[in-house]
């Protein structure tokens, strides 16, 4: 899936692992980092509106197809998704810009999804839309600077910082990928190609868990025994390095929610059963308070 690659490489490269910090402040700035990339990606999210074959309305009236923030006008104008095409009409320009230029009325443009290398951007004051693509479709996700989640965010609570969860382990690539099923919040199932497995003992059991690979970078979408308790239910991030010898270190300080924790449109991936711990790892991100969805 295109989609959870893009956010394996995001999430690998701006929350990448202090692993083995023994300075806190290093933690304090990973941590920090990971809130603003929340606050700046995630809490602005306020629509994910899926889009049907065919003509959608676009605006902020109450029986538009895609609903917009009350400050949009009420009719901005529709979508047409003709099959992997998606085409975007306004019947209203004032204030619009696509990709930064001023939009034109009743013309017809070709809007390109998230899963692009520049994916279309249309924004409309503190309003910022885009086309996203998965399995299940084609939905237009829409974003509020003025957003209440991010008004009412508080931070994220986060367990202390502690050494007895780091664990060291070892890359074991397969002669040939493997595929596992991964889910994903929408209810869909995605298939996804493994290139190998992480060993590691934890709490004097041996485990392995299967990672999104690209390069030497590691995404683990995992769940442990913590989950629903003090940690966030259906799973959290980690992401880690494969050292030249093979070496991974496995540093669950550095664990992380998904955006699906905070707000409600988010298509985020789920664990796949092979990435289910049967240990607690009270380590890393906690369940995030109420006020921050």
């Amino acid at each position: 899936m295109k989609a959870l690659i893009a956010l394996a490489i995001i999430l690998g490269g701006l929350m990448s692992s202090p692993a083995q910090a023994e300075d806190p402040a290093d933690f304090k700035e990973f941590r920090k980092k990971t809130e603003d990339y929340i606050r700046q990606s995630w809490l602005i999210v306020v629509g994910l509106e899926w889009l049907k074959e065919g003509e959608n309305t676009l605006g902020s009236a109450p029986q538009s197809d895609v609903t917009l923030p009350a400050s949009a006008p009420a009719s901005l104008g529709k979508i047409v998704l003709k099959k992997k095409t998606v085409e975007l009409t306004l019947s209203e320009d004032k204030g619009v810009l696509i990709d930064g230029k001023p939009a034109q009325k009743n013309k017809a443009y070709t809007l390109k999804p998230d899963v692009s290398k520049a994916p279309t951007m249309i924004t409309l004051g503190t309003i910022t839309m885009y086309v996203i693509e998965r399995q299940k479709g084609y939905a237009f996700r829409i974003k509020d600077t003025e957003s209440p989640a991010l008004k009412n965010f508080t931070g994220i609570p986060w367990f202390e910082q502690k050494k007895e969860f780091i664990f060291e382990g070892k890359w074991k690539p397969f002669a040939q990928e493997k595929v596992i099923r991964m889910p994903d919040v929408t209810g869909e199932v995605n298939e996804e190609k493994i290139a190998g497995v992480v060993e590691f003992t934890a709490q004097g059991q041996k485990m392995e868990l299967s990672p999104i690979k690209k390069e030497n970078q590691l995404f683990f979408v995992f769940k442990d025994l913590s989950s629903g308790k003090t940690t966030y239910g259906p799973g959290r991030f980690l992401s880690a390095e494969i050292e030249k010898s093979g070496r991974v270190v496995m540093d669950f300080n550095a664990a992380t929610n998904p955006p699906c924790a905070f707000i409600s449109f988010a298509t985020c991936p789920l664990p796949p059963m092979e990435n289910y711990l049967k240990i607690s790892i009270d380590a890393g991100a906690k369940t995030p308070t109420k006020s921050a969805h």
